[in-house]
Formats: C-alpha cells, sequence, structure tokens
C-alpha cells in the first residue's frame, strides 16, 4: 500500500475557534468530521496544495499559514501522510462547495462526531495551552527548583549580582569579612575588567595598585 500525502488546515478563527468540515457521502468515512484539505497532486508541495483544497473546498484563501504537524496514520483502505497547517488569517467566508457541512468549534470543547481518527493528535495538541513550560524541576525536586528559579528572577547568580539600570552596568560583590561593594560604571567592562577593578577597590594591595595605575593609564582616571 503507498502512502497518500495530504495536506490538512487549522483554520484558526480570531476568538480562537476552528473549523472543521463534514465528509460528504459517497467518500470514505462518510459523515465523519474532520480538518478540511485534500491530496497532494504530482510534484505539488503540501503549502501550494493546502491553498488549492481551501479555494475549491470552502472558498478561501490563504493569507498567513504555517507548517504544524506531520502525522502518519493507516486506514483499512489507505496509509496517508496528513501535512497540517495552521491557517491564521484567510480572506472570505467559509462555503461548503461540495455541499459538505461545517463548523467552528472550540479547541477541547468539541460538539460534533464522529473525528476521523487520523485526527486525535491534532486535536490533542490544541487542547494544550499556547505556551508551556519545560523545566527540570523532578530531577532537581520543587523546593530546590523554587529556589533557583527565585534567584534567577532576582538576577542573583551565586556571590555576585549583575544588573543594567539606565543603560550602566552595577557590579555588587561580597568580600571575606561579609561587607558588600558596589561599583557603577557607565561602560560595558568584560568580567576580567570587572574582577580587577572589583580587587582594585576592595583591596589596594601594591601588587593590585598596580594593575589599578595601568587601568587608569589604559581607560582613563574612571578606570577604578
Amino acid at each position: 500500500m503507498g502512502v497518500t500525502r495530504v495536506a490538512a488546515a487549522v483554520v484558526v478563527r480570531a476568538d480562537g475557534s476552528v473549523l472543521l468540515a463534514q465528509r460528504p457521502a459517497g467518500k470514505p468515512y462518510a459523515g465523519y468530521w474532520e480538518f478540511p484539505g485534500g491530496k497532494l497532486e504530482p510534484g505539488e508541495s503540501p503549502r501550494d496544495a493546502l491553498a488549492r483544497e481551501l479555494v475549491e473546498e470552502l472558498g478561501i484563501v490563504v493569507r498567513r499559514a504555517a507548517p504544524w504537524i506531520v502525522q502518519e496514520h493507516v486506514y483499512p483502505h489507505a496509509h496517508v501522510e496528513l501535512h497540517f497547517f495552521r491557517v491564521f488569517a484567510f480572506d472570505g467566508e467559509p462555503v461548503g462547495h461540495d455541499g459538505q457541512a461545517f463548523s467552528w468549534q472550540r479547541p477541547g470543547a468539541f460538539d460534533v462526531a464522529p473525528l476521523l481518527p487520523a485526527n486525535t493528535r491534532v486535536l490533542a495538541a490544541l487542547a494544550l495551552p499556547p505556551a508551556m513550560g519545560i523545566t527540570c524541576a523532578e530531577d532537581l525536586g520543587t523546593r530546590r527548583f523554587s529556589s533557583a528559579r527565585n534567584a534567577r528572577s532576582r538576577g542573583v547568580s551565586g556571590s555576585s549580582r549583575c544588573a543594567r539600570r539606565r543603560g550602566r552596568r552595577r557590579v555588587a560583590t561580597r568580600s571575606r569579612d561579609g561587607s558588600s561593594r558596589s561599583l557603577t560604571r557607565t561602560a560595558r567592562p568584560s568580567w576580567s575588567t570587572a574582577r580587577r577593578t572589583t580587587r582594585c577597590a576592595l583591596a589596594p594591595t601594591a601588587r593590585t595598585g598596580r594593575r589599578c595605575r595601568s587601568l587608569r593609564r589604559a581607560r582613563g582616571p574612571k578606570a577604578c
């Protein structure tokens, strides 16, 4: 059994609902609901087939669409490879040119049945939130993960902190005795320069003093 390639459209309306069409009489699985689309012609790309099928089937012109999911499914009569696209903008109003019914449905709350078996993966994907975060909370443990997340949200990493305010970079450090000092520079120094400058301010030894003087000569009187 050869593989039949099909382009299918998940047409999304402004309110978030999607378009389903009912397969007309005389076709396999007549009366089942599916996402509109059709077979690719020889030499045709899935995107071109999508645009052609929506014009022929529903009379709408695709203006903006994005490839989404590719899924294979084996029916008793055919082995199909479905190329699903999300259609975000189109011209015209859907009209069933083959006499088929269609319906706008809310993801996760479809009230039409039965649905084609090949659509199950797409239906599950539509029920997901539009944005999801993937974390390692299960590996770290929720308490440790929450602590790391809170520290990151405050911009803290170990014992140093760097925050940009109005185009300036602020480097805050903590010395061995527990006191903290901070330096504010209008430029954006490298971390190696920031570390040398911090050592000059916190511990002006003979060695760091020489570095401080070299920085003044290289970068001006405000280098330290």
